[in-house]
């Protein structure tokens, strides 16, 4: 039994080596690029405040509204890129490429985690359901189905021409960095919300409000964070019922406080573009948002 454990964790092992080296071979090519004059010369190369790390580029950094965006975690990757690589763009692809490899590899596990709890959850209802007297353990979900299914959901979603823009672009940075972090925190969440010990517990949600942190100073999207925790009281977990509701939304307000502070401070930074913004009529404005809806749904379908 001790055997086919270990040979079943190496098997888990092999597969995420296989994924993350199989992603990162699809965006190889990319390292073969040269910066672009789409904000890679505004953010990276001609950027004097991250050319080199000192006090006040990290006070920079953290205050700066440099291009209408609030990201010191993107400035702060930019800046160790210029410090170890100059201006090399084959390094700045490279790490690009890298870190959506590991993405990739979070992806799996994330999808794998939401099958086995979903199969648990299920597995719970239905026992709940049968008459006492012909109760019977709860089954074990099937393993391999849900590697399998968890590893091409993670592969589709890691080769997908969408991915694209973000990896090769080094401006794009902020996707990727932003990914990493979000996925993590969403993995530490449904350990969170899992355990059965209080230490434990309390590590892991910690732990997800420090990467939701992360996550918020590389890209102001992961805003989204909490809204994806409360799906996934819904279900999988089905935490989500009448007397539990009001102790879910008190758990969750250190990370809307976060999301708030975040808007907070990207609306500043785009304040100087307001006037461009609000030049731009109601219904084109409603038009463009439908739009984008349809424009990704069938990008993801016809790439």
């Amino acid at each position: 039994m001790e055997m086919s454990m270990i040979s079943f964790r190496a098997a888990k092992l092999y597969a995420y080596l296989f994924l993350f080296f199989a992603v990162g071979m699809t965006f190889l090519p990319c390292v073969r690029n040269d910066f672009v004059n789409w904000d890679d010369f505004v953010f990276v190369v001609k950027n004097s405040h991250i050319s080199s790390l000192s006090v006040e580029s990290f006070l920079w950094m953290l205050t700066t509204f440099y291009q209408g965006a609030w990201h010191p975690l993107t400035w702060l990757s930019h800046g160790l890129d210029r410090a170890l690589w100059g201006l090399n763009p084959s390094a700045h692809h490279l790490v690009n490429v890298i870190i959506h490899a590991l993405n990739a590899v979070l992806a799996c596990v994330l999808f794998t985690m939401l099958q086995e709890v979903g199969l648990v959850t299920s597995a719970k209802r239905a026992l709940d359901q049968t008459p006492l007297q012909t109760r019977v353990s709860t089954p074990e979900p099937a393993t391999t189905s849900v590697y399998v299914g968890a590893f091409a959901a993670a592969l589709l979603f890691a080769v997908h021409p969408l991915r694209v823009e973000s990896v090769a672009w080094v401006s794009e940075r902020k996707d990727v960095l932003c990914a990493f972090f979000f996925l993590g925190s969403l993995i530490t969440y449904l350990k969170y919300a899992c355990a059965e010990n209080f230490r434990e517990k309390r590590w892991y949600y910690l732990l997800t409000l420090a990467l939701e942190f992360l996550a918020l100073l590389s890209k102001p999207m992961a805003v989204t964070l909490p809204f994806v925790f409360v799906l996934f009281d819904f279900f999988p977990l089905a935490r989500l019922t009448r007397s539990s509701f009001g102790r879910l939304i008190w758990e969750k307000i250190p990370f809307l406080l976060l999301c708030l502070g975040t808007l907070v401070a990207n609306l500043v930074a785009t304040w100087e573009y307001a006037e461009a913004f609000i030049s731009v009529s109601t219904s084109i404005r409603i038009m463009n948002a439908f739009y984008g809806v349809v424009f990704y749904l069938r990008q993801t379908v016809f790439p």
